[in-house]
């Protein structure tokens, strides 16, 4: 089936190994739908070489789209002593 006709999308996660544009244009082949990316590790630096890595393999791909889902790290739950030792409410 085309991309066209599915109904489910492709996530792939994007990260070292998949990192280059060629690497990110294999993936797009491949029928990826959505480009994840995990904001729990990296930097902001990091995270932007993977978009202009996606950007790149989809300019060679004008016919292609694929969206960008940001992941970001969730809430924490961090013990220890408080001040006072009281519970802080």
């Amino acid at each position: 089936l085309g991309t066209s006709a599915r109904k489910t999308k492709m996530v792939c996660t994007l990260g070292p190994s998949s990192s280059t544009p060629q690497a990110i244009g294999a993936l797009i082949d491949g029928g990826m739908d959505v480009a994840r990316l995990n904001f729990s590790h990296g930097n902001h630096a990091y995270h932007t070489s993977l978009v202009d890595a996606l950007a790149e393999a989809l300019r060679q791909r004008p016919a292609s789209h694929v969206a960008v889902m940001i992941d970001t790290k969730g809430q924490e739950i961090r013990t220890g002593r408080l001040v006072d030792g009281k519970p802080l409410i």
